[in-house]
């Protein structure tokens, strides 16, 4: 499952940044074994969030994680799922 969010993380960066910053950022993170414990997950995404934050300024990492998250949903799904 975190591979697949790395993927996902690694394309989102890609597309809001540029392909070389996202490599750049993420391009030598560790990939998560399969399996790993519950402390070896928090342990990783420790290190993702610690090394978007040291590359990114905080209204870009905001962008990127939310493109992350709404792959898939639209901005006007977004708005009218606000009005609610």
């Amino acid at each position: 499952m975190a591979n697949r969010w790395l993927t996902r993380l690694q394309s989102c960066l890609g597309e809001t940044v540029g392909p070389e910053t996202a490599a750049r950022l993420l391009g030598d993170c560790p990939q998560l074994a399969p399996g790993a414990t519950p402390k070896a997950k928090a342990a990783w995404t420790r290190d993702v969030v610690a090394r978007l934050d040291a590359g990114l300024d905080a209204e870009t990492r905001t962008g990127v994680l939310l493109r992350c998250g709404r792959r898939g949903i639209s901005a006007d799904r977004v708005r009218r799922a606000r009005k609610l």
